[in-house]
């Protein structure tokens, strides 16, 4: 087995070092098993100080396939398509456009670093599907994304709003695989920026007579402003939508007050994990939708106020109410208070494992 002193060195190293790590894993027995051969590649792909150095090229620059595809269902940001017996998802990234419209050289490398990383074969508890490739449309980046045959896909949003309460067990299971996932990505560096309800997926064969959705694989999406830890923040024509930033930290509202990290991202996934002990959509908490709400530190005190209430500990259970004031008050030790990096094993010891020693007290 892999010694911890090295699977520890994973997530601390710098690029070079990494890629110094990733050849001795290569090589080391039952690494490619533990998934850390991957971890490594997505690590060297988020960290490269040459952009797109040693990446594949995944844009796709023929889009005659894509323009003659069925249209199955569509959203504001994407679009589900039937190619011949392929199902395609369809997520847009907005970019910076040069003189003649094309994306600015910056952009169109950050497309295709997000589309490598995405691309890379991964395991399961990053709950991200493959991405094919990706091609310019109507002024966005379109990433592809292949999924099941005969499947379709509700969002946790919609599933909060017109399901019923689903089994405690499988929200406990529910709320450890985004736990894990956000973990996952923050292990190698990588930075979601837009992690809600209607960016979590679940997909549903179309001929199964099973309704109950499959809570234990869920999958991000929106990876619209997804991008490197250490790499320069944008947003590009971000909206200014109650809904949207009832999920953003108070420092993400309007003009950021700091630069995108960690601990805005957990922040988030608390809305998240709030949304699922109480089964109710975040804006339903407040009477009128947090719309005559005008600062991002009132909507988190609220949060927060919600999430001491008693429904939640009577739902889920006290540890289950502890942890998520902790991502809502950002209360774990940070290991660079600059940049507010939560190390990994410090959110796994306080939130994932609870979540598993929850877990396991169903099934014993």
């Amino acid at each position: 087995m892999v010694n911890q002193q090295l699977s520890g060195q994973i997530y601390t190293n710098s690029g070079g070092r990494a890629s110094h790590y990733l050849q001795i894993l290569q090589q080391t027995e039952d690494a490619a098993t533990l998934g850390l051969v991957t971890d490594m590649r997505l690590l060297n792909l988020s960290m490269s100080d040459t952009p797109n150095m040693g990446m594949a090229d995944l844009e796709q620059r023929d889009k005659k396939r894509y323009n003659t595809a069925q249209l199955i269902s569509a959203s504001e940001n994407r679009k589900l398509v039937k190619i011949a017996s392929s199902y395609i998802l369809i997520e847009h990234k907005p970019f910076f456009s040069d003189q003649e419209g094309r994306p600015s050289q910056i952009s169109w490398e950050r497309a295709n670093q997000l589309a490598n990383i995405l691309h890379e074969d991964k395991p399961e508890r990053y709950c991200s599907l493959s991405c094919l490739e990706f091609f310019i449309e109507d002024g966005q980046f379109a990433f592809c994304f292949n999924i099941p045959s005969q499947h379709e896909y509700r969002t946790l949003s919609q599933l909060l709003s017109q399901s019923k309460v689903p089994a405690l067990e499988s929200r406990f299971i529910l709320a450890r695989e985004l736990s894990a996932a956000l973990s996952q990505f923050h292990t190698v560096k990588w930075i979601h920026k837009s992690f809600r309800s209607n960016n979590i997926l679940f997909f549903q064969n179309t001929q199964s007579r099973e309704t109950t959705p499959p809570f234990h694989r869920p999958y991000l999406f929106g990876w619209e402003y997804a991008r490197p830890e250490s790499g320069f923040s944008s947003r590009v024509d971000e909206k200014d939508d109650i809904e949207e930033n009832v999920y953003r930290h108070p420092e993400q509202w309007g003009l950021p007050t700091s630069s995108f990290n960690r601990i805005h991202d957990i922040y988030s996934l608390g809305v998240v994990l709030l949304e699922i002990g109480l089964w109710k959509p975040v804006t339903s908490l407040h009477r009128w939708g947090f719309k005559n709400v005008g600062l991002g530190s009132e909507v988190k005190d609220y949060l927060i106020e919600s999430a001491r209430h008693q429904r939640l500990r009577a739902a889920m259970g006290e540890r289950y109410q502890n942890l998520v004031l902790s991502c809502l008050q950002s209360s774990f030790e940070v290991c660079d208070p600059t940049t507010g990096t939560v190390a990994v094993e410090t959110f796994k010891n306080e939130v994932i494992d609870v979540l598993d020693s929850i877990i396991r007290g169903f099934f014993q």
